[in-house]
């Protein structure tokens, strides 16, 4: 009896020393999961965190006059608009015979004003909104690092106590941090900010070839075009569809970004689905 007794405790020793190498094992496999599902999310906001890194590069020129300067001198869209206003000048003036008026002077100075103006300030608010881009990843990732801190706390009470009770309590404990990640993901997807940013497309009639008109939606001329050279240096291949950023940045300028030196039409201003 003796032996009996000896033997089923050893046996329940050894379960009861297995049971618990298995508890700790699984929770630290389920806290690696946790960490992975965190990294994860993260890595979604890292284009948008550059972004913002972007907007910081680019922030002097919101006040420095000297940079504002250097983007109209080399805005080919500045020198040409400006060209297309003091030709009507001259040729007004001409017709009046005032070419060399005051009047005509100071007009054409105006011109340049004229041109420039709405040129800055397209290029103020991309700038403003790589900035806000940028705060609100920052803000994302530090909830998100507060958020899953907590949650790996709260993982180690719960996953063991999941564990010893039994393998359906692992497999919960384990859903729940794959539902984490993927709410992550669902949230970050949902983001109004990268939902505008994502509506935003290349569409300078400088990166198209083959261009045909197709017909009009909501009032704004509708084109078929093959990407050139220039846009394959962007990854812009094949053929596309849409509008010309000209055309827009006549009626709807708010809805013009300048990327890269070319123009990008946000669709969303302009009510026309891409």
């Amino acid at each position: 009896m003796g032996f009996v007794r000896d033997l089923t405790g050893k046996t329940a020793a050894d379960a009861a020393q297995k049971g618990g190498d298995a508890q700790v094992e699984q929770s630290r496999m389920a806290l690696e999961e946790l960490r992975a599902s965190k990294e994860q999310g993260l890595g979604f906001l890292q284009p948008f965190q550059q972004l913002g890194q972007q907007g910081l590069d680019q922030a002097n020129f919101l006040t420095d006059p000297n940079a504002q300067f250097d983007f109209l001198q080399n805005n080919p869209l500045f020198q040409m608009g400006l060209d297309n206003a003091n030709t009507q000048t001259n040729q007004m003036a001409a017709s009046r015979g005032r070419l060399s008026a005051g009047d005509t002077l100071q007009q054409l100075n105006n011109n340049a004003l004229l041109t420039a103006a709405p040129l800055i300030g397209q290029q103020k608010q991309s700038i403003q909104d790589l900035l806000s881009r940028g705060f609100n990843t920052g803000q994302a990732q530090s909830n998100a690092a507060l958020g899953f801190g907590s949650q790996l706390g709260e993982a180690q009470n719960n996953i063991g106590n999941s564990i010893a009770g039994n393998l359906s309590g692992q497999a919960n404990a384990r859903g729940a941090a794959a539902n984490n990640m993927l709410n992550l993901a669902g949230g970050i997807a949902s983001n109004p900010a990268v939902q505008s940013f994502a509506t935003s497309l290349f569409s300078d009639p400088r990166l198209k070839e083959n261009i045909k008109q197709a017909g009009v939606d909501n009032g704004f001329n509708i084109y078929l075009w093959d990407w050139n050279e220039e846009a394959n240096k962007l990854n812009l291949y094949g053929s596309s569809k849409g509008v010309m950023a000209d055309e827009v940045n006549k009626t709807r300028p708010e809805a013009i970004t300048i990327k890269n030196g070319y123009m990008q039409v946000d669709y969303a201003k302009i009510g026309v689905k891409h």
